[in-house]
């Protein structure tokens, strides 16, 4: 999870013109990210 975001660190310089658009990718991006580990978990378990 930690490199993920430190992954998206980089990016904001990038889009540093229109902050305000980034910001509902980022958490479009955080919401992927949790789905993910969450089915990663759930496989561990069964």
């Amino acid at each position: 999870f930690a490199q993920n975001q430190a992954g998206w660190s980089e990016k904001p310089s990038q889009h540093s013109g229109d902050g305000g658009k980034q910001q509902p990718i980022q958490l479009k991006k955080l919401q992927v990210v949790q789905q993910f580990y969450k089915k990663e978990s759930e496989k561990d378990r069964t």
